[in-house]
């Protein structure tokens, strides 16, 4: 027999009466099976007094013959009060086992979250230091620019900016560079080539006036 026919049978059996109303019935049972003892006692030729003593000494002890019958009626519903539990505390369990998986995967998910950003936060950041402007160079007075014009090749060469801020430029005569960063002297050059060539594009190595110094100290 499975245990759900087997459930199914124990509460078919249980009494589901109110426990008032099962002692009631059980006394009067008890009442009515004294009742046909003493019926046949006074069948036998004993007095109505005679046969219900006879009778309640045959009996017994009907409080203890009341409180076990009682017991075998109430028997099957505490087996099934005890199952109710026992399955209710199951339920119970099995629902704090699924709360603390469900909690689990959510930090789980949480402290993936936090990790991912926190990824792309550095990713963001490293991205960001890397779109930083490098540290321009700034041309002063004794600086020598190499310079040379991708479009024209006859101008080209090493000029010295001079006291004036100004270096010389073939045809475009002294052009002001002082104070200038490398990429400002680029187009200003370029921009001073433009009404004599068809275009013109000038790149420029600064070599530090300081540096140039030294090396020749160091020549010499």
């Amino acid at each position: 027999m499975s245990a759900r026919a087997w459930l199914e049978r124990l509460w078919r059996a249980v009494d589901a009466r109110a426990p008032a109303e099962l002692e009631a019935d059980v006394r009067a049972e008890l009442e009515h099976h004294l009742a046909c003892a003493e019926r046949e006692l006074v069948a036998a030729g004993e007095t109505p007094e005679r046969a219900r003593a006879l009778a309640r000494e045959r009996f017994g002890d009907l409080e203890a013959a009341r409180a076990a019958c009682l017991g075998i009626h109430m028997g099957g519903r505490i087996v099934l009060q005890r199952i109710h539990l026992a399955v209710t505390g199951l339920l119970l369990v099995a629902v704090l086992v699924l709360a603390w998986a469900s909690h689990s995967s959510r930090a789980a998910a949480l402290r993936a979250a936090e990790e991912a950003m926190a990824l792309r936060a550095e990713a963001h950041e490293r991205a960001a230091a890397a779109r930083q402007p490098v540290a321009h160079v700034v041309v002063e007075i004794g600086d020598q620019l190499q310079m040379i014009d991708e479009f024209n090749p006859d101008v080209h060469g090493t000029v010295t900016v001079a006291e004036d801020g100004k270096v010389p430029l073939p045809q475009a005569g002294w052009v002001f560079v002082h104070g200038k960063t490398r990429e400002e002297v680029e187009q200003i050059l370029s921009e001073a080539l433009a009404p004599y060539f068809l275009e013109s594009k000038v790149r420029v190595i600064v070599k530090k006036a300081d540096a140039f110094q030294a090396l020749q100290f160091e020549a010499f």
